[in-house]
C-alpha cells in the first residue's frame, strides 16, 4: 500500500518504489548506537507495517546498487539529494530508516541530517554510508547518535542486515515511547502479565 504522501507538487522531490512483501531473517550481527530520543510526533508515530526507507544519495551508482539490493524487500524506498529535501520528505513520511551519504551534493552533511532528527520525537535511525569508512568514522557516528556506519561501495549483505536491524531498533523504541504515554486505569498495574491493585492500599 503507498505511503499517504504531500501534494502532487511536493512529490517531486523524491522518488517513491513500492516493494513486494518478503519475510525476511536477522543476518550477521554489527554493532549500533544506543539510537536517538523518543517522545511523540504525528509522522513519525505511525506504526512500522511496511517501513519507509529514505536513501539521501545523488543519482548515480549508490542509488542504482541500493535499489538494486532493497528492490526484493517489503521495504519501501524513496529517495532525496538535498538536506531540504530530506527535511521536506521527513514532514511528509514516517519513516523509519536513513540512509545518508556522509557529504551531500549541498554541502552539508550527515550530521545535519542528525541535527533535524534531533528535532523529531520519534525519529527514524540513521545510517552514514562513506568510502572512507574507518574506525574513527565509525565511533564519531555512533558517539553522535547515527546507528551505524556502512562502507562504499555496498555490500548487499552489511546493507540488508543494517536496514533490518535497524528497523527493529526504530519499532522497539516507537513502541516504548507508545507504552511510556499509556495510562495506568483505575489504579492497576501490570505486573508479571497479571493485574495487580496500584500500591495505595489496594489489596
Amino acid at each position: 500500500m503507498r505511503a499517504e504522501g504531500p501534494p502532487e507538487d511536493l512529490r517531486r522531490v523524491y522518488v517513491i518504489r513500492e516493494k513486494p512483501c518478503r519475510s525476511r531473517r536477522p543476518l550477521s550481527h554489527c554493532p549500533r548506537s544506543p539510537g536517538l530520543a523518543t517522545g511523540s510526533e504525528d509522522v513519525s508515530e505511525a506504526p512500522i507495517a511496511n517501513p519507509i526507507i529514505l536513501a539521501v544519495f545523488p543519482p548515480g551508482e549508490d542509488r542504482i546498487s541500493l535499489d538494486a539490493i532493497l528492490h526484493h524487500s517489503n521495504w519501501q524506498l524513496q529517495f532525496t539529494c538535498t538536506l531540504e529535501e530530506t527535511q521536506t520528505a521527513l514532514r511528509a513520511f514516517p519513516f523509519t530508516v536513513i540512509l545518508s551519504e556522509g557529504r551531500l551534493s549541498d554541502g552539508h552533511c550527515w550530521k545535519d541530517i542528525l541535527h533535524a532528527l534531533h528535532d523529531m520525537s520519534n525519529p527514524p535511525t540513521l545510517i552514514v554510508a562513506d568510502r572512507l569508512a574507518d574506525e574513527v568514522l565509525w565511533v564519531e557516528v555512533l558517539n553522535l547518535g547515527a546507528y551505524d556506519l556502512l562502507a562504499k561501495p555496498f555490500n548487499a549483505r552489511e546493507v540488508l542486515h543494517a536496514v533490518t536491524t535497524a528497523c527493529h531498533f526504530c519499532s522497539d523504541q516507537r513502541q516504548r515511547a507508545t507504552l511510556r504515554k499509556t495510562p495506568k486505569s483505575a489504579g492497576y498495574e501490570r505486573v508479571s502479565g497479571t493485574m495487580k491493585r496500584a500500591a495505595s492500599g489496594g489489596l
